[in-house]
């Protein structure tokens, strides 16, 4: 033991210059962390090149782990058996001494510069024990990728020269898997690429341990190349072909709902589905959205992840099971933050209300209050196999949905000033500059924002098996306090120091709109915003459950999902819709289309239309024509009522006439 730890204080004695100059680049790093917190420079050019120069001194220490790994290894060669001659030490016990070495210099020393810099941050111990392991566990990774190269080479210039090599190799071998995957057309979900990159850095790791333990024991060196050799042949075919993509593992499990969620509907009634950017050849994401009902105030229902199935007529099944990240956007304050700051709204303009209801032909307790009703959409990525069967028929579709309920909370509410600061934990957000644009009534505000960011949670995100972390929003409340308005966010620029993250984001937050009937159009009522006050509203998950939902036969017809409970086939023929409609024109039937869908689909009705003497007019058995007169308007007073959206039938003509004009008095 006595002689591992001399080795280890040698190699500590022998590179202390080169140690020093690590300790310099990282708190060089921190400096910049600390200016990008304490400026009040709204500037996004100046922000923008510290977090490069932030992120260049991270690439930087790095490097010079990448080096100083393979100095010390090269320090007591074993790539030859001339050192083993003049110092008889056991493979093993140099093995140990070098690696104590590596874990001190590279592990610790990071780690222990970080700690005043974590503190300063606000991080608890929690989050200063989860940002120390991730930092050992990157700096060891570094280590572990100089290993092989510095025990099979002699001396550092060949060090160097197959570093380049392999580099070169590594990224001609990345580009050539890339366009084989473009151009073979194969979809490979997130989830199928995370668990190739992860297997691929496990093969990595055993084998650069594999190579040295051969060699520090044996010193065959050329037994050590033909492992280094083997490695990264795996590592290349677990990359291509590794083929197991459930990420079982981080899976939420499913759950009866309880609690608050025991009264959410989720159902497919005014539900709707359609693809994206589809053509024949390409992959496209098919949008499926669900339509919640009896969200329990004052929660937001938001996405988390599905599991979802198309069975077609052959007996195949495309399946896939991934975290949804379409539809976790930041709810709007303004609908869930009212009652806790005692907000009085005031009254809804009923004359858009009904403007829109006849022009998008909804009924006004769709659009308001609109409380406990969203639409929820969850992505479907399809192959162009699957485009093209979509074409010819319409399959069977199954999925499991969890959802999450988020319980908006109120962190404070500070006068609109320089400086005033929102803190809770770690997190921290302050004010530094205001701009009120007079011009267009809208009040420019710029914050530093500052919360712990995990390198391995954000990996998970991206790569869309872990929930996207719920942003806090931004209001501001007028001195009435009769409403709220949001912040519309411009500008997000973000810097990553040590597990930091450090944002610098400018908000609009708009004048009162009001609603001008006669115009029909928005105009902007002039209000001075700068003398409210800014309220910051963040998100917790308070609650999860999961719903199982099935439709007999899911069709991408016109962009709309349709559900029937037989499995007929699709009616042949087409509709007309004329007059007033904004987009006139004929349209294919879809099974169980009605009157008020096929308006719709024409892009709803125009300002001049007449919804109370909505003309059908049909082909009869013996061939003449029959006119049948619809009350629109009387639908959207009441939708229980059939009569105003009675179904259509193929060849149907749907003439919406102008209103007339009233007489003169």
């Amino acid at each position: 033991m006595n002689l591992t730890w001399h080795i280890a204080k040698k190699d500590l004695r022998r590179f202390w210059g080169p140690l020093a100059l690590l300790c310099a680049v990282i708190v060089l790093k921190f400096g910049v962390g600390v200016s990008l917190l304490v400026t009040n420079e709204p500037d996004g050019a100046w922000f923008g090149h510290m977090a490069v120069y932030a992120h260049v001194l991270s690439g930087i220490g790095l490097f010079v782990t990448y080096m100083l790994v393979a100095a010390v290894i090269q320090e007591d060669s074993v790539a030859s058996p001339a050192f083993w001659q003049t110092r008889p030490i056991s493979g093993a016990r140099l093995l140990a001494a070098k690696t104590l070495g590596i874990v001190l210099m590279f592990g610790l020393l990071p780690v222990l510069l970080s700690i005043p810099w974590w503190l300063g941050c606000g991080f608890g111990w929690a989050e200063i024990g989860g940002a120390a392991t991730e930092t050992f566990m990157i700096q060891m990774g570094v280590a572990l990728l100089a290993l092989p190269w510095a025990l099979v080479t002699g001396n550092y210039g060949r060090f160097l020269l197959w570093t380049l090599v392999v580099a070169v190799a590594w990224v001609t071998v990345a580009l050539l898997l890339l366009g084989h995957a473009i151009t073979s057309r194969d979809y490979i979900s997130q989830s199928a690429v995370v668990i190739r990159l992860l297997v691929v850095g496990l093969v990595a790791v055993m084998g650069s341990l594999s190579v040295a333990i051969h060699q520090f024991t044996t010193r065959r060196t050329w037994r050590s190349i033909v492992l280094v050799a083997v490695t990264a042949l795996m590592m290349a075919a677990a990359g291509r072909w590794w083929s197991w993509g459930r990420p079982n593992f981080w899976s939420p499990q499913p759950a009866v709902p309880t609690g608050s969620a025991k009264d959410v509907s989720i159902s497919f009634d005014w539900a709707y589905a359609y693809v994206e950017f589809s053509s024949p050849e390409s992959n496209s994401v098919a949008q499926i959205a669900l339509f919640a009902e009896s969200v329990p105030h004052p929660y937001v229902l938001s996405p988390l992840y599905s599991e979802q199935n198309l069975r077609w007529a052959d007996g195949s099944v495309t399946s896939q099971a991934l975290f949804d990240m379409y539809g976790r956007g930041m709810p709007a304050s303004t609908r869930d933050a009212y009652d806790q700051l005692r907000i009085i709204p005031e009254p809804p303009d009923q004359s858009w209300l009904h403007y829109s209801m006849r022009r998008n032909l909804f009924p006004i307790s769709f659009w308001y209050p609109g409380k406990g009703k969203t639409f929820e959409p969850f992505a479907f990525a399809l192959s162009p196999a699957a485009i093209r069967k979509l074409s010819t028929e319409k399959p069977e579709y199954d999925g499991t949905f969890w959802f999450r309920l988020l319980e908006p909370q109120v962190i404070g509410e500070k006068e609109i000033r320089i400086g005033s600061v929102f803190e809770k934990g770690s997190n921290y957000t302050r004010v530094v500059a205001i701009d009120n644009n007079v011009a267009k009534q809208a009040l420019w505000l710029t914050f530093i924002e500052r919360s712990p960011e995990f390198l391995w949670m954000d990996f998970l995100t991206s790569m869309e098996l872990s929930p996207w972390p719920a942003q806090p929003a931004y209001g501001v409340v007028n001195r009435q306090r009769s409403r709220m308005a949001d912040g519309n966010n411009d500008t997000r620029l973000r810097a990553l120091v040590a597990n930091v993250a450090i944002v610098l984001r400018k908000d609009a937050f708009s004048g009162q709109d009001r609603w001008n009937a006669l115009a029909h159009r928005w105009e902007k009522e002039p209000e001075n915003l700068e003398e409210g006050t800014l309220a910051e509203v963040d998100y917790s998950e308070a609650q999860r459950f999961s719903l199982p939902l099935k439709v007999d036969r899911l069709s991408f017809n016109s962009g709309v999902a349709y559900k029937w409970k037989s499995a007929p086939s699709a009616p042949s023929g087409s509709y007309t819709v004329t007059g007033e409609a904004n987009k006139p024109g004929t349209f294919q039937l879809a099974p169980g289309e009605t009157l008020v869908n096929a308006l719709r689909a024409a892009g709803g009705v125009s300002d001049k239309g007449d919804l109370t003497a909505v003309v059908i007019t049909r082909a009869t058995s013996d061939g003449t024509p029959s006119r049948v007169v619809v009350n629109v308007e009387a639908w959207l007073e009441d939708t229980n009522s059939t009569e105003g959206n009675p179904a259509l039938h193929a060849g149907d003509v749907i003439d919406v006439s102008p209103e007339k004009a009233n007489p003169p008095p």
